[in-house]
């Protein structure tokens, strides 16, 4: 019967490093240049596209907004447009999400604009496209996704001129999934989850990696290592990382007393 260190074979010798995995923000890279769109920002927090185009922000479209639901406030003094969608709020979440945009209003035309929202789902193995939309002079910007689908609905309907990303995603349930395969990341994972497929379910392994005394490198533990520990590995290296921290192991048992 197989070992789980027997699961991914050892092409060659090779001591993997930081410089072997790949970040998030180069996953997400690999699949806006997928689909030909550039980004705008892409941290650690938030990565999305620039705006795929400009639309003005006319009476015709307000007036689809406010059939699809949406509220909006032109009478504010301080001369700030609001557009907001109120649905019942999911009580589970720990923080209250906006969901509303806030404009600055001025002798220029305010245009609507919009972008493509990336993240990684290491549960379907994929980057994740979702719409999203804001607009010129916005000052706050909803931070709630069902809004955001909201608007990307009233866009498709409304413009004729609606990018076809944009409406692809409408489509298919707010979403557009580019598999790891696509991006060439095919079974790619992150530190964290090799190291416990290797590991396993044992408690010893487990608390050595927790200690000072740990001889694992790169370790998901040590802050020697903090930068990769939610970065991926090729699955082509997985099997030498596996022997290497077996390497390791050995050598800090061979030093015990």
């Amino acid at each position: 019967m197989s070992t789980k260190k027997e699961q991914l074979q050892v092409t060659q010798e090779n001591i993997i490093g930081t410089a072997d995995f790949i970040s998030k923000a180069s996953l997400l890279e690999r699949a806006a240049k997928l689909k030909n769109l550039e980004l705008f920002q892409n941290d650690e927090s938030f990565c999305t596209s620039k705006p795929l185009a400009r639309f003005p922000l006319d009476e015709g479209f307000k007036k689809s907004l406010t059939d699809y639901g949406f509220k909006i406030d032109n009478t504010r003094p301080d001369g700030i447009l609001t557009i907001a969608f109120h649905e019942k709020r999911d009580n589970s979440l720990p923080i209250k999400l906006s969901d509303w945009w806030n404009i600055r209003k001025s002798e220029k035309p305010i245009f609507v604009l919009p972008e493509v929202d990336f993240t990684i789902s290491d549960k379907k193995r994929a980057v994740l496209l979702r719409p999203h939309v804001t607009f010129s002079d916005v000052i706050v910007g909803s931070a709630n996704q069902i809004t955001h689908n909201r608007m990307a609905e009233v866009i498709s309907s409304y413009y004729q001129k609606t990018p076809s990303i944009f409406k692809e995603m409408v489509q298919n349930n707010f979403k557009i999934i580019i598999p790891w395969k696509e991006i060439d990341a095919a079974g790619a994972r992150t530190l964290y989850e090799l190291f416990d497929e290797w590991a396993g379910g044992n408690k010893s392994l487990k608390e050595i990696v927790h200690s000072s005394a740990s001889p694992f490198k790169p370790s998901p533990h040590n802050y020697d290592y903090e930068e990769i520990w939610y970065h991926y590995l090729p699955e082509q290296l997985q099997g030498n990382l596996f022997a290497q921290w077996e390497k390791q192991l050995d050598e800090f048992k061979r030093k015990l007393p």
